[in-house]
This record gives structure tokens, sequence and C-alpha cells, in this order.
């Protein structure tokens, strides 16, 4: 069996043999491909993506296995340094690349199958004939003909209601808040609020804190801008009295999401609001261990590990908690924890600017590319929790607002009945 070991030596000879002149480049480019592809990084990589799709997992792997030939085939500018199999271990390069590869390959690979896939009836019984629609046969009708309203409305609440029930615990505070707003919103079937940038989120946070109502009164303003209800050139009245940053949270929402969200209890909205300004929760050491190693990835040359490493550092400071709702040490050092992270988000700026004046970095040419870069490289790492029927969830961390789910509206929230009431009182946090 073929360690990891065994696999860095043979790049590590190639890559020697090619530094002495003892073969072309092409050839210990090819020595080392095979060696990464027989290694089945690639499936590895794939089985980290916990989803309930079997077929999709592999898709998935060999999706990223020509992104990895590609990359390591390619040479030139963005490929892979052969220099770097000379000091340093190829399969934990190959590992990281696909980690933060894997989100936009998961994407492709959505896509086609969307593309390609070609709506079949999996029974030929129907409710008329004595009995109710599967989960199969309601998602045919909804693929194929979603204006008759088939849905297996009952199945997403329970479902969210058990993963959530399983979870809460084992989790507290921010994660809790986190695992509550993921079965909710696949409960209700509705994408992620966008996830505001810091400073904003602090304002908003406050503002919700203080005027709890105020979750209701911006969904209220967005559904009236997106139903149209207002001239031209002139924003609804609702919409003029609230607060921008509040609205913008509901970008992500299409007009049957809002319609859902609207007629769901009000604790639902709230729900999502908080969670898109709270602080992520503290991530465990070997995590943030990761993403420090994917942030390296995204560059090469003289000074880059230092910069890297700085502007690790003060993202993880901007997003994510100084502590651990799980931590027992004293308040005087969780106090200093929480001062060193307002000391590295005071230096966000000065980092950066540093890497974006480093020739070598890829992760963006303006500060929020960059940032964005960032919070992708960030839930790639950590791997996302999934929630019922493989719809991604709470994950440990995220960056921007997820993608949105498909949901059949106000169809969804209506046929819930009694048992949503419970649900969504328990995943609010008021059961």
């Amino acid at each position: 069996m073929r360690t990891p070991q065994d696999t860095d030596s043979a790049c590590r000879a190639a890559a020697e043999a090619w530094a002495a002149g003892g073969c072309s480049e092409d050839e210990a480019r090819a020595v080392v491909v095979g060696r990464l592809v027989r290694a089945r990084i690639a499936a590895a990589v794939a089985r980290e993506a916990v989803v309930a799709d079997v077929q999709f997992r592999e898709d998935l792997a060999d999706e990223l296995e020509r992104l990895l030939v590609g990359k390591v085939l390619g040479g030139g500018e963005g490929g892979y340094d052969l220099e770097r199999a000379r000091t340093a271990s190829a399969t934990g390069w190959a590992r990281q690349f696909l980690r933060a590869a894997r989100r936009s390959a998961a994407r492709n690979v959505h896509a086609r199958g969307l593309a390609k896939a070609i709506p079949v009836d999996p029974t030929q019984a129907g409710p008329e004939e004595g009995g109710a629609p599967g989960v199969a046969r309601a998602c045919f009708h909804r693929a194929a003909a979603p204006e008759t309203g088939w849905a297996a409305d009952a199945v997403p609440m329970d479902e969210a209601l058990d993963w959530f029930t399983a979870r809460s615990r084992h989790l507290r505070d921010a994660s809790r808040l986190a695992a509550q707003a993921a079965g909710l919103r696949h409960a209700y079937g509705l994408p992620e609020p966008v996830r505001p940038r810091p400073g904003e989120r602090r304002r908003l946070a406050a503002l919700v804190a203080d005027a709890p109502q105020l979750a209701r009164d911006s969904a209220e303003a967005m559904h009236a801008i997106v139903a149209g209800e207002h001239t031209a050139g002139q924003r609804p009245t609702a919409a003029r009295a609230c607060d921008d940053g509040l609205l913008a949270l509901w970008d992500s929402f299409s007009r049957a999401d809002m319609e859902a969200l609207l007629e769901a209890p009000g604790l639902v909205g709230l729900t999502l609001v908080r969670a898109a300004v709270a602080d992520r929760p503290k991530p465990d050491r070997s995590t943030t261990a990761s993403f420090r190693a994917a942030v390296r990835a995204e560059g090469t040359g003289r000074g880059w590990t230092r910069a890297a490493d700085a502007l690790s550092a003060v993202f993880l400071a901007l997003e994510f908690e100084s502590s651990s709702a799980f931590d027992t040490t004293s308040e005087h050092y969780r106090r200093d924890r929480a001062e060193e992270r307002a000391d590295l988000c005071a230096k966000a700026p000065a980092a950066f600017d540093t890497v974006l004046a480093h020739p070598g970095q890829r992760l963006g040419r303006t500060h929020e590319e960059v940032y964005d870069r960032l919070a992708e490289l960030a839930a790639e790492v950590a791997g996302p929790c999934v929630a019922p029927a493989g719809i991604p969830a709470a994950a440990r961390w995220t960056g921007a607002a997820g993608t949105r789910s498909a949901g059949t509206g106000s169809a969804r929230t209506r046929a819930a009945g009694a048992r949503a009431a419970g649900a969504h009182a328990s995943m609010a946090g008021v059961a």
C-alpha cells in the first residue's frame, strides 16, 4: 500500500531529476501527476464533502482529478511549480489545492447534472389511487410541472427538526444559532441571507438587539420592493423607512422566497437575521491550521508565507469569536483573547494592503475580492455540515450567502400545518 510519504518521495525524485537535467519538464510533470492520481487524493477530498448522493460524490472526485491533472501538467503562471516538489510535500499541496477548489467543482458538477437531467416519473400511482404522493414523485412533478403544486410539504419540516434536535445537544451560542438558522432555511425552502462585512454586522446586530421587530419590518419592506409596490424611480414607503443594511440582507431572496418568509412565524426571519449578523463560532485548531495552509497555497515568492499568515489571523479575527462557547478558562483569559482580537481587527487594512501589493498572490485584485476568496477558502477547508436531504446548511464557517434551495414558496408553509408550529418554535429557540 502506497503511503503519502512514498508518493512525496517519488515526486521529489522526479523534480530532482528535472533540476539536474536528467529529464525534461514534461516528463517530470507526467511522473508527478501519475503518482498523485494513483494516490487517489481527489477521491479522499471528495469524500470530505458530506453529501447524500453517492453518485454526486463520485462525479465530484472525477472533476477534482481533472483539475489536479490540468494544474500539474499545465505549468506556466498559475500552474504547479516543480521546485515545490523538491522541498515540500506534493500530496499536501494537492490536498489543499483540491479542498480550495471543491466548492467550485461541486457547482460545475451540479450545473452539468441540471443541464442533462430529464425528469422521470418514479411511480404511476398518485393520491387519487388511495395514497399520499411519495417524495420521489413529488420531486418529479415539481421539476416537470411546478405549476401543478405537487410538493411533499411536511417532509422538510420533519427532517429539519430531527436534524436540529440531533445537533443541538452538542452546540452552544453562535454554533447553535447557525444550526437554528440552517434548520429553518431547509424547513421553509429559503436561501441564506447575504452576510455583511464585519463593521456593518456589528451595527446591524445592535439595531436588531434593541428592536427585534426590525427584522420583520425589513422583510416586509423588501417584499414591497420585489413585488413592485411602488412607482417608477421611487421606493415603497415601508422601504424608505427601513435601514438599507437590513434591506440588503434579503438581496438573495426572490419574490417567492419573501412570500414564504412572511407567511412563516416572525421568529423565523428574526433567527435568520441574527445568524447573518453574528460572529462565526470559533474554529478548532486543526481547522485553523488547514485554513492557514490553504491561504499560503494562494501565492508564492519571498515574504509570502509571513503575509499570508498575517492575513489569515486578521480574517479569523474579523469573522469569528475570540473564545469558544465551551471555553472553561478564566474571565481574565477570555478578556485577553478579546483584546487580542480587537488588535488584529485594527491591523486588517495593513494586512490586506500588504497582500494586494505582493506580486505572487492569487487571492484577488481588491480588498473585496480578497475577502470573498478568504471566505471561500474557509468554507472549503472546514467542510460543510449538511442538513437533511443533502442541502448545505450550518457550516462550521461559511463566507458569502449560500446557494438557494428549491422551495415551493407559500405552499410549503401552509402545508406544514400544526407540525410546523412546534418545529419552528424549537428551532427558533422558544420551545
